[in-house]
Protein backbone atom coordinates (compact mmCIF):
# COMPACT_ATOMS: atom_id res chain seq x y z
CA UNK A 1 0.00 0.00 0.00
CA UNK A 2 1.15 3.92 -0.62
CA UNK A 3 -1.02 5.96 0.55
CA UNK A 4 1.29 9.01 -0.38
CA UNK A 5 -0.22 11.97 -0.84
CA UNK A 6 -3.49 11.18 1.03
CA UNK A 7 -5.39 13.29 3.16
CA UNK A 8 -7.80 11.20 5.60
CA UNK A 9 -9.69 11.65 8.70
CA UNK A 10 -10.23 8.94 10.97
CA UNK A 11 -12.22 9.06 13.96
CA UNK A 12 -11.87 7.44 17.32
CA UNK A 13 -8.15 7.30 16.35
CA UNK A 14 -7.06 7.48 20.11
CA UNK A 15 -7.25 3.69 20.90
CA UNK A 16 -7.97 0.51 19.42
CA UNK A 17 -8.74 -0.07 15.78
CA UNK A 18 -8.66 4.03 15.41
CA UNK A 19 -5.08 4.10 16.46
CA UNK A 20 -3.46 1.55 14.49
CA UNK A 21 -5.30 2.63 11.54
CA UNK A 22 -3.89 6.35 12.00
CA UNK A 23 -0.65 4.44 12.69
CA UNK A 24 -0.74 2.42 9.75
CA UNK A 25 -1.80 4.82 7.47
CA UNK A 26 0.63 7.09 8.41
CA UNK A 27 3.37 4.19 8.11
CA UNK A 28 2.33 4.47 4.59
CA UNK A 29 2.90 8.19 3.73
CA UNK A 30 -0.70 9.19 4.64
CA UNK A 31 -1.07 12.67 6.04
CA UNK A 32 -3.62 11.98 8.93
CA UNK A 33 -5.97 14.11 10.61
CA UNK A 34 -7.49 12.44 13.74
CA UNK A 35 -10.52 12.57 15.82
CA UNK A 36 -11.60 11.54 19.37
CA UNK A 37 -12.34 12.67 23.15
CA UNK A 38 -9.92 11.50 24.70
CA UNK A 39 -7.19 14.47 24.68
CA UNK A 40 -4.56 12.83 26.64
CA UNK A 41 -4.41 9.55 24.46
CA UNK A 42 -4.69 11.88 21.58
CA UNK A 43 -2.06 13.60 22.01
CA UNK A 44 -0.05 11.10 22.82
CA UNK A 45 -0.45 9.36 19.53
CA UNK A 46 0.42 12.54 18.14
CA UNK A 47 3.47 12.69 20.00
CA UNK A 48 4.16 9.26 18.71
CA UNK A 49 3.62 9.89 14.82
CA UNK A 50 4.90 13.03 14.34
CA UNK A 51 3.95 16.13 12.12
CA UNK A 52 2.03 13.98 9.52
CA UNK A 53 -0.79 13.20 12.37
CA UNK A 54 -2.99 15.77 13.48
CA UNK A 55 -5.32 15.59 16.77
CA UNK A 56 -8.49 17.19 16.90
CA UNK A 57 -10.34 16.61 20.05
CA UNK A 58 -13.83 16.38 19.54
CA UNK A 59 -17.25 14.74 20.59
CA UNK A 60 -18.95 13.49 17.54
CA UNK A 61 -22.19 12.68 19.36
CA UNK A 62 -22.71 16.73 19.68
CA UNK A 63 -24.21 18.31 16.77
CA UNK A 64 -21.42 20.78 17.41
CA UNK A 65 -19.25 18.32 15.92
CA UNK A 66 -20.60 18.84 12.00
CA UNK A 67 -19.11 22.36 12.24
CA UNK A 68 -15.78 21.12 13.69
CA UNK A 69 -15.63 18.81 10.96
CA UNK A 70 -16.00 21.05 8.55
CA UNK A 71 -13.54 23.46 9.46
CA UNK A 72 -11.21 20.75 8.71
CA UNK A 73 -11.74 20.90 4.87
CA UNK A 74 -11.08 18.13 2.23
CA UNK A 75 -10.29 14.90 2.77
CA UNK A 76 -9.73 11.55 0.34
CA UNK A 77 -11.02 9.37 2.63
CA UNK A 78 -13.18 9.72 5.58
CA UNK A 79 -13.02 6.60 7.92
CA UNK A 80 -15.92 6.83 10.47
CA UNK A 81 -14.41 4.74 13.24
CA UNK A 82 -15.44 6.32 16.26
CA UNK A 83 -18.18 4.10 18.75
CA UNK A 84 -18.25 2.09 21.46
CA UNK A 85 -20.56 -0.94 23.18
CA UNK A 86 -22.57 -1.63 26.33
CA UNK A 87 -23.76 -4.85 28.20
CA UNK A 88 -27.62 -5.69 28.17
CA UNK A 89 -29.95 -8.20 27.75
CA UNK A 90 -32.76 -8.00 24.94
CA UNK A 91 -35.44 -7.98 27.74
CA UNK A 92 -33.74 -5.59 29.93
CA UNK A 93 -33.39 -2.96 27.12
CA UNK A 94 -34.62 0.96 28.07
CA UNK A 95 -34.72 4.00 26.23
CA UNK A 96 -31.38 5.01 28.13
CA UNK A 97 -29.36 2.37 26.79
CA UNK A 98 -31.01 2.14 23.55
CA UNK A 99 -30.32 5.98 23.15
CA UNK A 100 -26.83 6.03 24.41
CA UNK A 101 -25.95 3.26 21.63
CA UNK A 102 -27.64 5.14 18.58
CA UNK A 103 -26.01 8.77 20.06
CA UNK A 104 -22.56 6.92 20.20
CA UNK A 105 -22.95 4.42 17.14
CA UNK A 106 -25.36 6.37 14.61
CA UNK A 107 -25.06 9.95 16.00
CA UNK A 108 -21.24 9.98 15.35
CA UNK A 109 -21.50 8.48 12.08
CA UNK A 110 -24.10 10.86 10.94
CA UNK A 111 -22.00 14.13 12.38
CA UNK A 112 -18.55 13.11 10.48
CA UNK A 113 -20.47 12.42 7.28
CA UNK A 114 -22.26 15.54 7.33
CA UNK A 115 -19.29 17.22 8.35
CA UNK A 116 -16.91 16.18 5.79
CA UNK A 117 -19.92 15.49 3.22
CA UNK A 118 -19.52 19.56 1.62
CA UNK A 119 -16.02 19.00 1.07
CA UNK A 120 -16.45 15.74 -0.98
CA UNK A 121 -14.92 15.17 -4.38
CA UNK A 122 -15.57 12.92 -6.84
CA UNK A 123 -13.28 9.35 -6.08
CA UNK A 124 -13.30 10.08 -2.68
CA UNK A 125 -14.12 7.50 -0.28
CA UNK A 126 -16.21 7.12 3.26
CA UNK A 127 -15.32 4.44 5.37
CA UNK A 128 -17.80 3.33 8.30
CA UNK A 129 -16.89 0.49 10.58
CA UNK A 130 -19.64 -1.51 11.55
CA UNK A 131 -19.83 -5.03 13.10
CA UNK A 132 -20.96 -8.43 12.66
CA UNK A 133 -23.14 -7.59 15.00
CA UNK A 134 -25.39 -5.30 13.16
CA UNK A 135 -25.58 -8.56 10.90
CA UNK A 136 -25.98 -11.58 12.91
CA UNK A 137 -26.86 -10.08 16.52
CA UNK A 138 -25.68 -13.29 17.94
CA UNK A 139 -24.33 -12.12 20.84
CA UNK A 140 -27.39 -10.91 23.28
CA UNK A 141 -25.89 -9.02 25.94
CA UNK A 142 -24.94 -6.81 23.01
CA UNK A 143 -28.50 -5.45 22.51
CA UNK A 144 -28.49 -2.19 21.98
CA UNK A 145 -25.25 -1.98 20.85
CA UNK A 146 -26.41 -4.72 17.87
CA UNK A 147 -29.39 -2.34 16.97
CA UNK A 148 -27.56 0.55 16.43
CA UNK A 149 -24.83 -1.32 14.46
CA UNK A 150 -27.72 -2.78 12.52
CA UNK A 151 -29.35 0.70 11.95
CA UNK A 152 -26.22 2.13 11.37
CA UNK A 153 -25.75 -0.47 8.36
CA UNK A 154 -29.23 0.68 7.03
CA UNK A 155 -28.38 3.77 6.65
CA UNK A 156 -25.14 3.48 5.22
CA UNK A 157 -27.40 1.85 2.31
CA UNK A 158 -29.12 4.97 1.79
CA UNK A 159 -26.01 7.20 1.37
CA UNK A 160 -24.35 4.41 -1.12
CA UNK A 161 -27.52 5.22 -3.60
CA UNK A 162 -26.78 8.48 -3.18
CA UNK A 163 -23.66 9.44 -3.22
CA UNK A 164 -22.99 7.13 -6.29
CA UNK A 165 -24.11 9.66 -8.53
CA UNK A 166 -21.52 11.82 -7.55
CA UNK A 167 -18.80 9.51 -7.66
CA UNK A 168 -18.27 9.11 -3.93
CA UNK A 169 -18.11 5.87 -2.64
CA UNK A 170 -19.35 4.27 0.73
CA UNK A 171 -17.83 1.58 2.31
CA UNK A 172 -18.71 -0.48 5.21
CA UNK A 173 -16.08 -2.55 7.23
CA UNK A 174 -18.01 -5.37 9.86
CA UNK A 175 -15.17 -6.45 12.04
CA UNK A 176 -15.82 -9.39 14.15
CA UNK A 177 -14.53 -9.85 18.00
CA UNK A 178 -11.26 -7.59 18.14
CA UNK A 179 -8.51 -7.41 20.92
CA UNK A 180 -8.82 -3.96 22.15
CA UNK A 181 -9.93 -2.46 25.22
CA UNK A 182 -13.72 -2.70 23.74
CA UNK A 183 -14.75 -5.69 26.30
CA UNK A 184 -14.13 -3.91 28.91
CA UNK A 185 -15.57 -0.81 28.58
CA UNK A 186 -18.40 -1.95 27.37
CA UNK A 187 -18.70 -4.08 30.41
CA UNK A 188 -17.39 -1.57 32.92
CA UNK A 189 -19.14 -3.32 36.28
CA UNK A 190 -17.90 -6.66 35.03
CA UNK A 191 -21.40 -8.30 34.39
CA UNK A 192 -21.11 -11.83 34.25
CA UNK A 193 -22.28 -12.91 30.69
CA UNK A 194 -24.34 -16.09 29.86
CA UNK A 195 -22.88 -19.25 28.38
CA UNK A 196 -23.51 -19.28 24.46
CA UNK A 197 -22.87 -22.79 22.66
CA UNK A 198 -20.53 -21.66 19.89
CA UNK A 199 -17.18 -21.65 18.80
CA UNK A 200 -14.75 -19.94 16.36
CA UNK A 201 -15.58 -22.80 14.22
CA UNK A 202 -19.23 -22.47 14.08
CA UNK A 203 -18.94 -18.59 14.28
CA UNK A 204 -15.60 -17.39 12.75
CA UNK A 205 -16.14 -13.85 14.15
CA UNK A 206 -15.56 -15.42 17.41
CA UNK A 207 -11.44 -15.64 16.10
CA UNK A 208 -9.79 -13.17 17.69
CA UNK A 209 -7.80 -10.54 15.47
CA UNK A 210 -5.63 -7.94 16.71
CA UNK A 211 -6.41 -4.26 15.45
CA UNK A 212 -3.39 -4.05 13.77
CA UNK A 213 -5.18 -6.86 10.85
CA UNK A 214 -8.57 -5.30 11.33
CA UNK A 215 -6.78 -1.84 10.57
CA UNK A 216 -4.67 -3.50 7.49
CA UNK A 217 -8.31 -5.01 6.20
CA UNK A 218 -9.98 -1.39 5.99
CA UNK A 219 -6.35 0.06 4.27
CA UNK A 220 -6.48 -2.62 2.10
CA UNK A 221 -10.76 -2.60 1.20
CA UNK A 222 -10.59 1.26 0.29
CA UNK A 223 -7.98 -0.02 -2.70
CA UNK A 224 -10.78 -2.44 -3.68
CA UNK A 225 -14.15 -1.94 -5.33
CA UNK A 226 -16.23 -3.73 -2.82
CA UNK A 227 -19.02 -1.92 -0.89
CA UNK A 228 -18.95 -4.01 2.07
CA UNK A 229 -16.22 -5.98 3.66
CA UNK A 230 -16.00 -8.29 6.79
CA UNK A 231 -12.55 -8.76 7.84
CA UNK A 232 -12.66 -12.61 7.73
CA UNK A 233 -13.59 -14.01 4.29
CA UNK A 234 -14.79 -16.79 6.40
CA UNK A 235 -17.28 -14.80 8.24
CA UNK A 236 -18.63 -13.49 5.39
CA UNK A 237 -19.07 -17.30 3.69
CA UNK A 238 -21.03 -17.72 7.57
CA UNK A 239 -22.84 -14.76 6.87
CA UNK A 240 -24.06 -15.57 3.43
CA UNK A 241 -24.53 -19.53 4.38
CA UNK A 242 -27.00 -17.87 7.98
CA UNK A 243 -29.14 -15.44 5.28
CA UNK A 244 -29.83 -18.59 3.05
CA UNK A 245 -30.99 -20.56 5.90
CA UNK A 246 -33.01 -17.36 7.40
CA UNK A 247 -34.78 -16.73 4.48
CA UNK A 248 -35.73 -20.49 4.72
CA UNK A 249 -37.59 -20.18 7.92
CA UNK A 250 -34.48 -21.33 10.34
CA UNK A 251 -32.90 -18.68 12.54
CA UNK A 252 -29.41 -20.51 13.23
CA UNK A 253 -28.76 -18.46 16.69
CA UNK A 254 -31.92 -18.91 18.00
CA UNK A 255 -30.77 -22.23 20.28
CA UNK A 256 -27.75 -20.12 21.52
CA UNK A 257 -28.72 -19.58 25.30
CA UNK A 258 -29.98 -22.82 25.77
CA UNK A 259 -29.12 -24.67 28.85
Amino acid sequence: MNLTGKRILITGASSGIGEALARIAVEQGASVVGVARREDRLHALAERLGRQFTPVVCDLEDTTAVDTIKSLKHFDCVIANAGRGSTIMPLDLNLESLEAMMRANVYSALHTLQGALPSAQRGDSFVFVGSILGRIPYAPWRSAYNASKAALAALIVGWRQELYRRGVRVLLVNPGLTKTEFQSTANPESITLPNLHLDSTEFPSMKLQTSDEVALTIIKAIESDRDEVYTREETARWVANYYRELSDGRDLVRHLLEP
